[in-house]
């Protein structure tokens, strides 16, 4: 039949077209290698045979990309998957012309070359969706056999970043390639600190973290994968592609410099973005709506988002990153734009990976009281592996973003806090003594040390004086919540300090700990890390902390409690 005959001719074009693409991407690894830097010349056949090589592999390319669009347009046109693949396969071969045009200007021809390349890599995606729309990828790739349609989702959104970044790094590679400066860099993982003389979006310094960051999630990509229950070959040819363009990265990186070691790197590349193509095609009929019961599937995913953002505590969140930034802008040294913006990456990543492990945690208590039970997990809309590993993955994330952007300590000092929060306090304390968020307090200390470590390199006096500050301030802003829900922790068993000494005995402690707060909110003047302005801030602003607490206390009533807790975070901040 006509149409079978049309399909087949489809298949086989789009199969050519991404065979193509991704010759195409080796030889532009080889010319690079071999010092070529645009390689295109056009309309005259380049001087190197790599680079006629490469233009006739793109002739070729082009060739194929307008038949297959005139076949699907005379023979398919009622399949609008196909029509719409064709179209957009014309369309980036349109792009990819006029980049070679542009190379022949000499000050455009490294955004050209980028430019080509990244039209090549997105033309490789789109004729392999054209092959599949036609014939269903091999079986044996077993992406989606046997796994819920839960983890389907997860792993369709791991799919989705880890696409991202590494488009972005093989955009970002040819960039620096074309102009030569691959092998400008000093250090390692970065070409140079982070710090005011160096800016984070240096390109070198741009590839690289897009490189660790798609490892990264490749490898949680493989893992979600076998513990779903996928065959293997994917996983471990995922991680074999991701493994050897590290290797040669790391080669190239320390000025090793050649045409097999260039051609293999973009190659590797290359082969890591055509399988996640091909998981994303398998994995990608997700009927995300069925999982939370929205009506459409964007409402559905941007309801999981929104739930993935509930777990961070973004309320949280932001008072930490408050403290960090203080810290950071009271420490010897005005810090760049740039360190800044690291910091608070690295802090919100962390701060939202403990939220997220803390929500898993308490997923038995959640459920069990008012204000938590219309968190993700006790409602279904989020199961707890999700929750889990969303925690795990910010964590270790947070990690890396510090150790790579900002420097070691300050990674370290990030780490204790989130397992002082995650393990010390929601694992054990919390459930077991009435001091839990006495104990438990120092973790939310930790952003003001963090963020001074990040400017200085170290911890001082004056940060350990913020660290206090937080520590102290704590119990009273907590326990002022806590009076409110008592009944909620009795239910579920905690043993906060309303339920086991009851509310007169809190509000005692609330009003110590405030007369506690103040004086040390005080001595970061004559540490010499604040002024006057400070000075009269923190005094006028304890005055009224201390007057609400001691008004609590001396009416032995609670009904200033949420007045109380509202004004902490005012306070802190």
């Amino acid at each position: 039949m006509t149409e079978t005959w049309a399909q087949t001719q489809v298949l086989r074009l789009s199969t050519l077209v991404s065979t193509l693409a991704f010759a195409l991407i080796v030889t532009a690894g080889l010319d690079f290698g071999a010092g070529g830097l645009t390689g295109f010349a056009f309309p005259m056949l380049p001087a190197t045979s790599i680079g006629t090589t490469r233009f006739a592999l793109a002739t070729s390319m082009a060739i194929a990309t307008v038949l297959l669009a005139i076949v699907a347009w005379l023979r398919l046109r009622d399949d609008p998957r196909i029509i719409r693949s064709s179209r957009t396969a014309v369309a980036l071969i349109a792009v990819q012309s006029a980049a070679l045009i542009a190379s022949e200007t000499p000050s455009l021809a490294v955004w050209a070359v980028s430019a080509h390349f990244g039209a090549t890599a997105l033309l490789l995606a789109v004729s392999l969706v054209l092959a599949s729309s036609v014939r269903s990828l091999p079986r044996y790739l077993g992406v989606r056999d046997g796994i819920a349609l839960d983890r389907l989702a997860t792993l369709s959104g791991l799919v989705g970043v880890s696409g991202a970044l590494v488009l972005g790094a093989l955009v970002s590679g040819a960039y620096l390639a074309s102009a030569g400066t691959r092998s400008a860099c000093a250090g390692w993982p970065l070409c140079d600190p982070i710090d005011g003389s160096a800016a984070l979006l240096e390109p070198q310094n741009v590839h690289r973290v897009l490189v660790t960051g798609s490892g990264m999630l490749l490898i949680a990509l493989a893992i979600g994968l076998v513990r779903a229950g996928a065959r293997p070959f994917v996983p471990v040819a995922l991680l074999a592609v991701f493994s050897a363009e590290a290797l040669v990265g790391a080669v190239s990186a320390s000025g090793i410099e050649s045409s097999l070691i260039s051609g293999t790197h973009f190659a590797a590349a290359g082969a890591a973005w055509a399988l996640l193509v091909m998981v994303g095609i398998v994995i990608r009929p997700v009927d995300a709506a069925s999982l939370i019961g929205a009506p459409h599937a964007l409402d559905a995913w941007l309801a999981t988002a929104r739930d993935f953002l509930r777990v961070t505590k973004p309320g949280i969140m932001l008072l930490l990153l408050a403290t960090t930034l203080g810290a950071m802008l009271i420490a010897p040294g005005w810090p760049s734009i740039w360190l800044v913006v690291a910091t608070l990456t690295g802090g919100a990543l962390a701060s939202g990976g403990a939220s997220a492990l803390n929500c898993y945690l308490d997923r038995d208590i959640d459920g069990v009281m008012a204000r938590t039970r219309g968190r993700p997990i006790p409602t279904g809309t989020l199961t707890t592996t999700q929750v889990r590993n969303f925690g795990l993955l910010l964590s270790v994330a947070a990690v890396v973003v510090f150790w790579t952007l900002v420097n070691p300590v300050a990674a370290l000092l990030a780490l204790g806090g989130g397992l002082f929060y995650v393990v010390v306090y929601t694992r054990f304390l919390k459930r077991s003594t009435p001091q839990n968020i006495v104990i438990g307090g120092a973790a939310g200390a930790f952003p003001p040390l963090v963020g001074w470590a990040a400017v200085t390199g170290g911890v001082s006096l004056t940060s350990i004086l913020l660290f206090a500050l937080i520590y102290y301030w704590t119990p009273p802003h907590f326990w002022s919540l806590a009076l409110l829900k008592a009944r909620d922790y009795q239910r579920a068993g905690i043993p906060m300090l309303p339920v086991t000494h009851g509310a007169n005995q809190t509000r005692k402690h609330i009003l110590l700990y405030s007369l506690m707060l103040v004086p040390i909110s005080l001595l970061v003047v004559p540490a010499g890390a604040a002024g006057l302005l400070y000075l009269f801030a923190a005094l006028a602003l304890g005055a009224v902390f201390i007057g609400l607490a001691g008004r609590m206390y001396v009416e032995q009533s609670s009904r200033l409690a949420w007045k109380l807790f509202k004004f902490s975070n005012y306070y802190l901040a």
